[in-house]
């Protein structure tokens, strides 16, 4: 027999709190458009009337007046002339811009301003000149602070004195005001400022000039008191001497390593008896000594009375050997008293080494104390040179200093004598035209999009909230459960035809039929060579279909030609019966108490030859849900196994009594059905624990009833499969069919 759905791997066990994981943006706002939508509406209208009622009671306007930064400074007078100018460096100029924020809101210069004729009261009447200062008597100098907007113009050497106000022909005069103030205490400032640098200038050249003259004295002194040209012409010639010196010490002092190195090769061969002396020495040691000669001519004279003897008796005779013994000791002698002599020329030739490194070393020692101590008289003479030309930079140096001092006052003399100053000004407070309070563009968007973000945050909320089951999302992505898939609600399906418990077969063109046969097809993929033979469907809570979804599985794997046996194992609730009229009274609980045979239970489906059915029973459910635990259950598993491909239990639900969990434990897999929108994510997660403790293998969930009008979740979907499945351009939209109620 064919083997048919294998289990999935137990999940991952995630959160099952009242918020979840976030819920995705784009699913909000679908779920919630309507009121995202509503809510920006009436963010735009709220921002419309509040626009309008400022713009009434509360206008506002602004008057500026510009002053800009010089881009040229002066250049350092001390390096150049006044007649060039560097460029000033970005950070210079914010810099400078901040200073004269400062300076307009110094206490110094508001109290000046409060003291303007357009901030003082009339004379000829007793109430207030000044609209502004009447308003705002009580702390004037604070409160001008806070209507006072002094701030740079981003990317520019330009900075604004702004002032806001509901008067605006009286809001230039008093930003004017304000501005001629600053103006004229900037200008009085950076003529003390000039005036304070020129006499800096003129008492630094003037100490400068004094330390000038003092250390041109003191220099002709020292050249004076040390002879500075005996010394330079005396420094010259011991240069060169020290020089010759150098030469001459570098070369003894190669002369000496080659003669040590030669001592050292000497030394080893004598003491290998290798060294050869020359032929000179070999001449006179050796082969002229006295010893030498004597035996040579001793064994001349045994030579020539051998060859006599030889002749005369053979060379055998023992007179012979006799005199060639003598020979031989002769030539041992001769050969002995050389290699002495020989040796004693040897260590004649090591001592004549070793004297000639002493007479190198010697040499080179006398070189190097010359050198040093002609260093050490050059150092002397060096001392006072090296003073006397420190003396002369250090001279030089200020008196260079002292032009570019003289130069500098002459520069400023001639700056302070223009009319220039740093800041310039650029425009002055005219009377506004516009409103700069309120202003429709930025009241309008910015009303509409706190609308739009109030809403969406709403919407966000109530879903983070919002812990039931709706979407396939909430069970495969929330909480990690598997899932074979979903069944659309009944009322949005235009094609169910006949019952909906067997809508994958009266019903193929439907799209709830292509959600059983994809489901079917998920249980086939599923398998993975596991053996699947008894499968209990059940559903996480009454309400949730579990009749509708195991009618339409028993079906569909019927439809593939394989046997199928659908039991009702809902004591409490049977409900095949309703769908299935020839089904006998007698069933499950019968068998189980051997009341009834197997065999005698059974019934063939009319419609389908592949699909057998058994009913609950007669028992009472409390009597049948014991019999679930007995042996007699598990022996009529094992003989349905044996005649049937696929046995379907459809069972009660698993929160609410204990046979169906009983049940999972014994059968090979367990498919849960869940209803879109009844139950909680926290029951399904107790209901997933419960079958874990009993060691029950979860298949998956059915997600049952998902309605494609509330959230728009499956619209894509249902769309999809009518342009694809339907003949015609767009799918045909017939009347609705009446709603029923799922069993189980």
């Amino acid at each position: 027999m064919t083997q048919v759905p294998g289990t999935v791997g137990t999940p991952n066990r995630t959160s099952l709190g009242s918020g979840g994981d976030a819920p995705e943006i784009v699913f909000v706002l679908r779920h919630y458009k309507w009121l995202i939508v509503v809510g920006t509406v009436l963010g735009f209208l709220a921002s419309v009337a509040t626009f309008f009622i400022c713009n009434h009671y509360f206008p506002e306007y602004t008057s500026q007046a510009k002053f800009a930064i010089q881009l040229g400074r002066p250049a350092d007078p001390l390096n150049s002339n006044s007649a060039v100018r560097a460029e000033a460096t970005r950070d210079e100029i914010e810099r400078t811009i901040k200073q004269q924020i400062l300076l307009v809101l110094s206490d110094r210069v508001l109290d000046q301003v409060l003291q303007n004729d357009a901030f003082q009261k009339d004379p000829e009447n007793p109430t207030i000149k000044s609209k502004w200062l009447r308003q705002h008597d009580v702390l004037p100098k604070v409160e001008l602070r806070k209507y006072l907007d002094v701030s740079g113009i981003p990317g520019t050497a330009v900075f604004q004195i702004a002032m806001r106000g509901n008067d605006a022909q009286e809001l230039p005069v008093l930003v004017n005001a304000i501005a001629d103030t600053y103006y004229g205490e900037i200008r009085s400032q950076e003529s003390a400022e000039r005036g304070t640098a020129l006499l800096e200038l003129q008492n630094a050249a003037k100490n400068l000039e004094k330390t000038v003259k003092d250390q041109s004295d003191g220099l002709d002194e020292f050249k004076r008191l040390h002879d500075i040209t005996a010394i330079t012409q005396a420094y010259s010639v011991k240069m060169n001497t020290l020089g010759n010196l150098t030469v001459e010490l570098i070369k003894a002092e190669t002369d000496t390593a080659a003669v040590k190195n030669n001592l050292g090769t000497v030394k080893q061969q004598v003491e290998s008896s290798t060294l050869e002396l020359p032929a000179d020495m070999e001449q006179q040691y050796v082969k002229n000594d006295p010893s030498v000669r004597n035996l040579e001519n001793t064994r001349q004279q045994l030579d020539q009375e051998l060859d006599v003897n030889v002749k005369q008796y053979g060379r055998q005779h023992r007179v012979c050997q006799a005199i060639q013994t003598r020979i031989d000791t002769v030539q041992r002698q001769v050969d002995e008293v050389r290699e002495k002599l020989r040796n004693e020329g040897r260590l004649r030739m090591q001592e004549n080494a070793q004297n000639m490194v002493k007479a190198a070393e010697s040499r080179e020692q006398d070189l190097r104390a010359r050198r040093d101590q002609l260093d050490s008289e050059l150092k002397d003479l060096d001392k006072w040179l090296v003073e006397y030309r420190g003396r002369s930079a250090q001279l030089e140096s200020q008196q260079k200093l002292l032009e570019k001092y003289n130069e500098a006052v002459l520069v400023r003399r001639l700056s302070n004598s223009d009319d220039v100053t740093r800041v310039s000004r650029f425009s002055s407070a005219i009377q506004p035209e516009e409103k700069s309070f309120p202003v429709a563009k930025v009241f309008l968007p910015a009303g509409t999009i706190l609308g739009l973000v109030l809403s969406f945050g709403i919407g966000y909320l109530l879903e983070m909230t919002n812990t039931k089951i709706r979407t396939p999302r909430d069970i495969s992505r929330t909480m990690q459960l598997p899932l074979l898939g979903f069944v659309p609600d009944q009322m949005d399906d235009s094609f169910i035809d006949g019952q909906l418990a067997t809508s994958i077969r009266t019903s193929p063109s439907s799209m709830i039929a292509e959600s059983y046969r994809q489901i079917r097809g998920r249980l086939v993929a599923q398998a993975n060579g596991q053996p699947l033979r008894t499968l209990l469907v059940a559903s996480a809570a009454p309400g949730g279909g579990a009749t509708t979804v195991a009618s339409n599985l028993a079906n569909g794997v019927a439809l593939n030609g394989q046997q199928v046996l659908l039991i009702d194992a809902n004591f409490y609730r049977p409900g095949l019966s309703q769908l299935y009229s020839n089904l006998p009274k007698a069933g499950l609980s019968d068998v189980i108490s051997t009341k009834a045979k197997l065999l005698d239970v059974l019934v063939q489906s009319p419609d389908l030859p592949s699909l057998f059915l058994m009913s609950g029973g007669t028992l009472p459910a409390a009597s049948a849900s014991e019999l679930l635990e007995g042996r007699a259950f598990k022996e009529m598993v094992e003989e349905l196994k044996s005649r049937f491909d696929l046995v379907i239990f459809d069972g009660a639900p698993l929160n609410l009594v204990s046979d169906s969990l009983s049940l999972a434990a014994k059968l090979d897999g367990v498919i849960t059905v869940v209803r879109a929108g009844l139950i909680t994510r926290g029951m399904v997660g107790r209901i997933r624990d419960q079958l874990k403790q009993v060691h029950a293998r979860l298949i998956g969930i059915v997600l049952n009833a998902a309605q494609i009008r509330n959230a728009g979740y499956f619209r894509q979907n249902y769309r999809n499969f009518y342009e694809y499945a339907s003949p015609t351009p767009s799918p045909p939209t017939p009347p609705r069919p009446t709603k029923v109620a799922p069993l189980n």
